[in-house]
């Protein structure tokens, strides 16, 4: 028998090729093929095969318009099955593309949608049938007779449970016809046709779909259901895939996500052509219109793999980027570098200030959903670009957008109330405050704005932000003590009056004898003191605030110094201060410590305390 081949298609308008397969039991599968139209006013009643390819090898052969046609087996088995006792109109990729002519398959990718939209339903070939499945599939149709009649048919979860409410064999019976129902449906789902990219758009797309295995077909959207009563747990792959099949319970969605965010979560998905995981999304990603204006996407299959990449790249990530992110020639490589890439490019665009691309990446025109943000690609923006980014996010963010990192002291010193709210916000509230970051506002201190922001971050209840020791003993050089305070009050932690604490809050004039006189009479462990901590305390303050040792629980300290003088390397001197005694003994001794310390330059100084029983 003669080789069938193609009379081609207009490529100027909506046109393609359906086919009718004869009817019959026997071994041999027979179908006309004829073009049609997939304008509205022509469309022609059929039915469109969603199936697994498997190999590519052309193992078997149909007979088309009386002449033969090489197909693979996975093709052969699924319209050897489909067969009915009268013709039936399908829509095959397989058969109705010729799929040897490089601009025919373009023009017909790229009408893919519209091909498994206008179909009357879509067909899921998962392969033969087994006992298991027999049973799966007899357990799928009444889920579905029994849902469909009931008033709660609009709420699928309901219907669920009054099934089982029904159901009357509740013993081993049960249990048993459950564990086959379990084996036929884990069989189904590790079936390679939920691995495969274009099964995203033939599910998304169609009114109705059904599952067919060997003779047996049943609703595809019961699947999710009898994994819910059954209990499997499908892949996250699976159930991405069964939340895409159309039902009477829930309504599809309008393509709501990115090109950007759909290769990031099918980037595991298969195809055996690899430039089909970019063509076999662009049908139901949100952005390629509006994003894509000059068509650069457009399925070409005359490219190679290296030029459909290149001009991913430009897509995704604006324009000539081989400079910026380096050279991929493999879609492979480059969908499981994605997240890296992403990130790697949304930080060029921030440091160097291309303020419109950023918003891009944040959903300005609704095309890049990201995970996070590195802050240190914040951080290294100028002022004037730093402060318009932020800005602008609360207008240009995207929910799912998260900055992350500890080095955003030089991003919130830039900014108003306003702003740093907005920025704390994109941290998801988390935020440490360290040395660092109190230190850039400690050196910009004088400035009201930096103050107030600070004092805004401090005031967040249920908050992540968290000041660390550090970054509580920078504060005390330019906070004041209702701010201390309350952090004291907010943080789950203790905090240690440290020597750098001590030196801290003497650097603040205004401020940091409240500071001390706070801090040392705390009233629970929350605030403890140091032994570095006490030396700077005694050589810092004054005897009034010294004096308020005594409520950290000192009853005294015995100050040794050795080899403080120079001249005198070997001698030492000591000089005690009792907090329990006399006040005026207690003033004079804290002011011989004051100035021995003051003039100890060197060597080695100890404390040895003595602390009230009941103190704390």
């Amino acid at each position: 028998m003669a080789l069938f081949e193609y009379e081609p298609l207009d490529l100027g308008v909506k046109s393609f090729r359906l086919l009718m397969l004869h009817p019959g039991a026997g071994g041999e599968v027979a179908c006309d093929i004829f073009q049609a139209s997939l304008e509205p006013e022509d469309i022609i009643p059929y039915e469109a095969l969603s199936y697994a390819w498997g190999s590519n090898d052309l193992s078997e052969s149909i007979t088309v318009n009386r002449r033969r046609l090489p197909i693979t087996k996975s093709l052969f088995h699924a319209m050897y099955h489909l067969r009915r006792d009268t013709g039936r109109i399908l829509w095959v990729d397989a058969v109705c593309i010729d799929q040897s002519n490089v601009a025919e398959r373009g023009h017909q990718v790229g009408q893919m949608g519209d091909v498994y939209r206008e179909a009357e339903q879509v067909l899921i070939w998962l392969g033969p049938s087994s006992y298991e499945i027999k049973i799966l599939m007899d357990f799928l149709r009444a889920l579905y007779r029994d849902t469909s009649r009931r008033k709660d048919a609009g709420d699928l979860s309901q219907a669920q449970e009054n099934w089982l409410s029904t159901q009357q064999d509740t013993g081993s019976g049960r249990a048993a016809l459950d564990d086959i129902r379990r084996q036929g449906l884990t069989s189904l789902l590790e079936e390679p046709w939920f691995t495969r990219v274009w099964i995203l758009q033939e599910v998304s797309h169609a009114r109705t779909a059904s599952v067919c295995c060997g003779r047996w077909t049943a609703p595809a959207h019961m699947l999710s259901s009898a994994a819910t009563l059954v209990g499997v747990d499908p892949s996250p792959q699976c159930r991405a895939v069964m939340d895409l099949m159309p039902n009477s319970f829930t309504r599809r969605s309008a393509k709501t996500k990115t090109l950007h965010t759909l290769l990031r979560e099918f980037r595991m998905s298969r195809a055996s052509d690899p430039r089909d995981m970019v063509y076999a999304l662009l049908g139901i990603a949100s952005d390629i219109t509006l994003g894509d204006p000059n068509g650069l996407l457009l399925p070409d299959y005359s490219k190679t793999e290296a030029q459909v990449v290149q001009d991913l790249q430009a897509f995704l990530f604006f324009g000539d980027v081989e400079q910026r992110i380096g050279k991929i020639d493999g879609l492979r490589e480059f969908l499981a570098l994605l997240p890296t890439l992403t990130d790697q490019a949304c930080r060029e665009s921030i440091a160097t200030g291309r303020v419109e691309d950023v918003k891009r990446f944040l959903g300005g025109r609704g095309q890049f959903e990201i995970a996070d943000v590195p802050s240190n690609a914040l951080s290294s923006v100028k002022n004037k670009i730093g402060r318009l980014f932020v800005r602008d996010l609360s207008q240009f963010r995207n929910p799912s957008l998260i900055i992350i990192g500890d080095d955003l002291e030089s991003v919130f010193e830039q900014l108003d109330l306003r702003e740093a709210k907005t920025l704390l916000d994109l941290c998801g509230g988390n935020l440490r405050i360290s040395e660092e970051f109190a230190t850039t506002f400690r050196r910009n201190g004088r400035k009201r704005k930096n103050t107030q922001v600070l004092k805004f971050l401090l005031r967040q209840e249920n908050s992540g932000v968290l000041v660390t020791q550090y970054g509580f003993a920078e504060m005390a050089a330019f906070c004041d003590a209702k701010t201390m305070r309350t952090v004291i009050e907010r943080q789950d932690l203790s905090y240690h009056i440290t020597s750098r604490m001590s030196l801290m809050a003497s650097l603040n004039e205004k401020h940091g004898r409240d500071i001390m006189t706070m801090l040392l009479t705390w009233k629970d462990d929350r605030v403890q003191v140091t032994e570095d901590g006490l030396l700077k305390t005694l050589e810092l303050n004054d005897a009034d605030v010294v004096g308020l040792l005594r409520w950290r629980g000192v009853q005294s300290v015995r100050v040794t110094g050795t080899g403080t003088n120079p001249a005198d390397q070997e001698g030492s001197w000591t000089s005690t201060v009792t907090f329990d005694g006399d006040s005026t003994v207690c003033r004079r001794e804290a002011e011989e410590v004051r100035q021995k310390l003051r003039e100890s330059w060197e060597g080695v100084i100890t404390a040895d305390v003595v602390y009230i029983n009941n103190g704390i």
